[in-house]
């Protein structure tokens, strides 16, 4: 009997056995790395085994990664290739269907590996734990446990470390692109070429007989301050206690000079400052060409110092200085006391440690010590004020003018102390106030009236005198004439 199955079914039919076969082809391909941490699946005549790789402080210098090593199986028939696949950075992981018996694992390293530089160590259901060590071969057997794994853990730790990889560059410490990473030098260090620098040298001496040589006998001074100056660039350096100083210099034209101290006086050199071209001056000079050595040093080439001196500055001491008074003086006089108005009288003035000096009435500040020219039109006090920063100093002089002759035909007499001013119109004269003629002199004053004033008083003895020459001339006239009559 025939069955008859419509065409539609058996398509239908082959379909769904090509799925099912494909399926579980699939997933007893794929069973190995489905237990790849630490089981796996058997299969009724052989057994799955799973290998993994480790690699520990992976600190290695060739950078060895875990899936670059492979495992070799050698036994019962077997001589099988495991590769491994990346599992994470530092693991990796393959499979391999064994069935049961034992076999000889051997780990084979990437190209250039050297185990002897690895310790391993080995662990797993299916492998014999052995110690840490060096070995790289271990036995496995497959059974029906429920799980099969060996794992091999590597760590470098190498017997003898390699050299290191060198690192080329330039290693002078003196070049431009020295390089401090550089182990090996590769010729390429650049240098450039520095500006000369010369030294300008020299002492500071007591030349005490003054003859601008140091003798044997005069003395250094030290702590006194040297300037040289190359237009707006100024250098300074201080002598040492062997009076000696220095200067590092380029090239130019410099100046060089000292700053004086207080009680001293320069006498050498003459003028008072060097005026240095650096180096068109120079001229090559044995080093004991001078004493004290004083020169010009290329300091590149220290070795043929180049003499462009000696630079030596030598003083004397003149003494200290006068001792600066913290209060003014002044002295302040008039060409005339007394005078008439209109007249013109000179005052003349000086003053010692004064900052400033002024006059009033009109003439202001004026120098310390000097000469003006008044008109005086009433008796005027004049007052010179001279001050510093701590004090003052005043000083005065009066000028008194004369008073008006009264009416009538009277007279005037001056005199060097002044006594009586009076008209000839009857009126009563009275008696002045003391008019010196220079300030402070001593004057005394006669009352209107009084004996030998001459106006309004006794008979003075000049004109009593007259008097007994007038009866004396007469007495001649009349006995003269008494005679001749006879």
């Amino acid at each position: 009997m025939t069955l008859d199955i419509p065409r539609f079914n058996i398509v239908v039919l082959s379909i769904a056995a090509f799925v099912c076969v494909s399926f579980f082809a699939m997933f007893f391909s794929f069973l190995p790395y489905a237990y790849a941490e630490d089981t796996a699946t058997n299969t009724v005549s052989t057994y799955a085994f799973i290998l993994t790789k480790n690699i520990s402080d992976n600190i290695q210098p060739d950078g060895y990664t875990a899936d670059q090593f492979s495992f070799s199986v050698v036994g019962n028939g077997y001589d099988e290739l495991v590769t491994l696949s990346p599992f994470t950075p530092d693991t990796a992981m393959g499979s391999i269907m064994l069935p049961e018996g034992d076999y000889t694992l051997t780990e084979m390293g990437p190209p250039g590996f050297v185990p002897a530089d690895w310790t391993v160590k080995w662990s797993g259901y299916g492998c014999d734990n052995t110690p840490t060590g060096m070995s790289t071969t271990m036995t496995v057997t497959a059974d029906d446990t429920s799980a099969n794994v060996c794992d091999a853990n590597n760590q470098w730790r190498p017997l003898t470390p390699p050299p290191p990889t060198p690192v080329y560059g330039c290693t002078d410490v003196e070049a431009d692109n020295y390089d401090m990473l550089a182990t090996e030098d590769d010729g390429s260090c650049v240098y450039t070429v520095p500006a000369p620098v010369y030294l300008i040298d020299g002492y500071v001496w007591h030349d005490a007989n003054e003859n601008g040589r140091i003798d044997e006998d005069e003395e250094f001074l030290e702590g006194w301050e040297l300037q040289l100056v190359n237009g707006t660039t100024t250098l300074q350096t201080q002598s040492d206690a062997s009076g000696y100083f220095s200067f590092e210099v380029t090239e130019g034209v410099w100046t060089l000079s000292e700053v004086l101290e207080e009680g001293w006086k320069q006498v050498y050199p003459t003028p008072t400052t060097y005026v240095i071209t650096v180096p068109d001056d120079f001229t090559d000079q044995p080093l004991a060409a001078f004493f004290p050595l004083s020169l010009f040093v290329k300091v590149a080439q220290a070795q043929t110092p180049v003499s462009g001196g000696p630079y030596n500055f030598g003083n004397v001491f003149v003494g200290a200085p006068a001792p600066v008074s913290q209060t003014p003086s002044c002295t302040f006089d008039a060409s005339r006391s007394v005078v008439n108005p209109g007249d013109t009288v000179m005052l003349t003035w000086s003053t010692a440690d004064a900052n400033t000096v002024t006059i009033d009435n009109g003439i202001g500040t004026v120098a310390t010590s000097g000469t003006t020219t008044v008109v005086v039109q009433g008796s005027s006090a004049y007052t010179l004020t001279a001050d510093n920063a701590g004090s003052t100093a005043v000083c005065t002089v009066k000028v008194q003018t004369k008073a008006s002759s009264g009416g009538g035909q009277g007279r005037r007499i001056n005199r060097d102390v002044p006594t009586v001013q009076a008209g000839g119109g009857g009126a009563a004269p009275q008696t002045p106030q003391p008019i010196p003629r220079v300030l402070g002199e001593q004057v005394s004053i006669v009352p209107a009236g009084a004996p030998n004033t001459g106006f309004g008083g006794a008979t003075t003895q000049r004109d009593l005198a007259f008097f007994w020459v007038a009866i004396l001339l007469l007495s001649l006239v009349v006995i003269f004439a008494t005679r001749k009559s006879v």
